[in-house]
């Protein structure tokens, strides 16, 4: 198992970095030194951050930026078959997660956290805000703690979010 992680990671960069170079010669950037410029980014980008297996991403940046690159390629008439399939297999562990909850059998659901990440009030895109939608939308009583949000303390996107989510409006 561990040569075929080993392998599929190789071949999954080398295809990262061909789209990206694609991307990059269609906008008449460097692709080799974009490349290298991410390569020095050894925090996140080239470390073991984000390689463990878990629920779905969220947030104001990562979905935003794949539809970015997305639309973007699309201008230019690029194929980006690896970094398009980012989003339906992230909407995949979202739709994997509410299976396991509802194969549990029970109607009372407690969660804890809400916002996309750990330490934020951020609910921009949160991946529990649509497990706390679609559980809530078949009869579940879902009772939420974050102890990062606080309603009050909401504004805008974040605030619109929530009124959403939990069909609470603004005074």
């Amino acid at each position: 198992m561990i040569k075929y992680i080993d392998n599929s990671w190789h071949a999954l960069k080398i295809g990262f970095a061909n789209e990206i170079g694609n991307l990059c010669k269609s906008f008449s950037i460097d692709a080799h030194k974009a490349m290298e410029i991410f390569c020095q980014d050894k925090k996140l980008n080239i470390s073991s951050a984000y390689l463990k297996p878990g629920f779905a991403f969220g947030g104001s940046c990562l979905p935003k930026d794949l539809r970015a690159l997305a639309y973007s390629a699309k201008l230019h008439d690029l194929e980006l078959p690896i970094l398009n399939a980012i989003l339906p297999s992230n909407e995949l562990q979202v739709a994997r997660g509410l299976q396991l909850i509802m194969e549990k059998g029970r109607k009372r659901i407690g969660i804890l956290g809400f916002s996309f990440k750990e330490g934020t009030d951020d609910l921009r895109e949160s991946p529990m805000i649509e497990i706390i939608e679609r559980l809530t939308g078949k009869g579940f009583d879902v009772r939420i703690y974050d102890k990062n949000v606080q309603m009050a303390r909401l504004v805008g996107a974040n605030r619109d979010s929530y009124s959403t989510a939990f069909r609470i409006f603004p005074d």
